[in-house]
């Protein structure tokens, strides 16, 4: 058995503080920092503020690579 690595170069996404895409949701906002065209939709990050005692989006899944931080 082989294994084949696959390698692509990226090339780095550069923000400032308190920059991206931003959605607030009531008691749920987030920022997308990366995703879509900017990684040719192999990944995503994005942060995310949550009120306390809320339940969040709930279990789901991607195709991409999903990268979060919950606040």
């Amino acid at each position: 058995m082989s294994i084949q690595v696959s390698s692509t170069k990226r090339v780095g996404i550069f923000l400032p503080p308190g920059e991206g895409r931003s959605y607030p949701m009531g008691r749920i906002s987030t920022v997308f920092k990366a995703d879509g065209d900017e990684t040719q939709n192999g990944y995503s990050i994005s942060e995310w503020w949550l009120e306390p005692n809320t339940q969040g989006p709930g279990a789901h899944s991607h195709a991409e690579d999903d990268i979060f931080y919950v606040i």
